[in-house]
C-alpha cells in the first residue's frame, strides 16, 4: 500500500510540509494547462528536492472551469490503485482548482484518506471534512439521464419509464435534487447545475 499525495501547485511550502509529514511515496502535481513562471519554478523546486525519493507526476488541469477540473481529477483518482491511500492538499492554488479538487474528493470520498489545508503562518495543517454528495441510486440515475439544460422539460411519464421508478419516487427525487442545488427549473427546462454535473459523474 502506497501513500499518494495529490496537490494543487503554486508555492512549494505546503507541498513540502505535506510530503514530509505524511511520508508519501508518490506525488501528483495539478498544474495549469498553461503554467506561469511561478508555477513552473515551484514544480522544478519540488522535483529537485524530492525527485530521487518520490515518484512525481504532473496532471494538467484547467484554471477556471470547475466541472472539467473536477472530471480530470476524478479520472486521476480512479487511475490510482484501490489499495493506495490518497491524501489531498488544496492549499496552493487558484480557488476554482481548489474547489475542483475538493469536489473530486467528495465524489470519490471513499478513496480519500485526508483533505488538508496548511496555514502558512505557523505550518498548522487543518483537516477538512470528507463529505459526499449522498445520492441514492435512483437520484444518481436521474442526474445521469439529464443534460446541462434540455430545450424542453422531459415528461414525468417518460422519465419514470426510462428510469424504471414510480412517478411518486421520481417526484421525491426531483424535489431532493432541487433542494440540494443539483438541478433547477429554468425557463420551462429541467437543467443540471454545475454541482449536478459533478455529482452525476
Amino acid at each position: 500500500m502506497a501513500r499518494i499525495l495529490i496537490s494543487t501547485v503554486y508555492s512549494a511550502d505546503s507541498i513540502v510540509l505535506a510530503i514530509t509529514r505524511l511520508s508519501v511515496s508518490s506525488l501528483f502535481l495539478l498544474v495549469d494547462k498553461r503554467p506561469n513562471a511561478e508555477q513552473l519554478a515551484t514544480v522544478k523546486k519540488i522535483k529537485d528536492m524530492f525527485g530521487k525519493a518520490l515518484q512525481i507526476q504532473e496532471k494538467k488541469i484547467d484554471i477556471y472551469e470547475i466541472v472539467p477540473i473536477t472530471r480530470d481529477i476524478v479520472s486521476l483518482i480512479d487511475f490510482i490503485p484501490i489499495t493506495d491511500e490518497i491524501y489531498v492538499n488544496i492549499t496552493p492554488s487558484r480557488k476554482p482548482q481548489a474547489l475542483g479538487l475538493l469536489f473530486a474528493s467528495y465524489k470519490r470520498n471513499l478513496r480519500i484518506k485526508r483533505i488538508m489545508y496548511v496555514i502558512d503562518e505557523n505550518n498548522e495543517i487543518i483537516d477538512l471534512p470528507i463529505l459526499s454528495f449522498d445520492l441514492n441510486p435512483s437520484q444518481l440515475s436521474l442526474l445521469k439521464s439529464l443534460e446541462p439544460c434540455k430545450a424542453k422539460k422531459p415528461s414525468i411519464t417518460s422519465l419514470s419509464k426510462d428510469l424504471k421508478i414510480s412517478r411518486a419516487m421520481l417526484y421525491r427525487n426531483l424535489k431532493s435534487l432541487k433542494d440540494k442545488g443539483l438541478i433547477e427549473d429554468k425557463n420551462g427546462s429541467l437543467c443540471l447545475t454545475d454541482a449536478g454535473r459533478i455529482a452525476g459523474m
